[in-house]
């Protein structure tokens, strides 16, 4: 996918996001970072991610993930979007929102669009919990339903660690993530 594509796929979602801000609350543990890790998806190899993430200050968070990892052909898989931030308590965050994913296999390739919710909770100050399950609507691969679980642990107020685990059920197969994080 090109970056014209990209560009307007994030500012489709995010606009849609935005559209429905009107009234909502501030999400509880909510999160502004970057990240850069090491990737590990089942059956394909390892290779890197990257992700970024930026609470607006409006009910609003627009994210980004890019995974490549490498088995003798190039696997890339591109997430981009934004949600819809509720406080459930000071310590528990909920978001709905909306993405663009494209998943390019080094001769097959598809785009699609998802739809998730996420849970956000953090126990004490240095950790982050999440889940996300997200359903993915792919125009000629098999639609997908991804489960997300990542945890987040700072060793200073911006400076932490993260592990995260994506399961894909029509894909049957698994990504394991780690790396560092930046916070913001």
């Amino acid at each position: 996918m090109n970056t014209k594509n990209r560009i307007t796929a994030t500012a489709l979602a995010s606009g849609l996001a935005l559209a429905l801000t009107a009234g909502a609350a501030q999400a509880g543990p909510g999160g502004s970072y970057v990240q850069l890790g090491y990737a590990d998806w089942d059956d394909l190899d390892d290779g890197f991610a990257y992700a970024a993430s930026l609470s607006t200050g409006l009910p609003l968070r627009l994210f980004l993930d890019y995974v490549d990892v490498d088995n003798g052909a190039n696997v890339t898989w591109f997430r981009a979007g934004g949600g819809w931030e509720f406080s459930i308590t000071p310590m528990v965050g909920l978001e709905l929102g909306l993405s663009y994913h494209e998943l390019d296999f080094d001769t097959d390739s598809d785009d699609g669009f998802g739809v998730h919710g996420n849970v956000r909770v953090k126990p004490i100050p240095p950790v982050t919990l999440s889940a996300r399950l997200e359903q993915v609507f792919f125009d000629d691969f098999e639609d997908e339903t991804i489960l997300a679980l990542d945890a987040g642990y700072n060793f200073i107020p911006m400076v932490g660690a993260y592990l995260s685990y994506t399961t894909f059920d029509e894909g049957d197969n698994d990504l394991i993530q780690l790396g560092a994080r930046i916070s913001f």
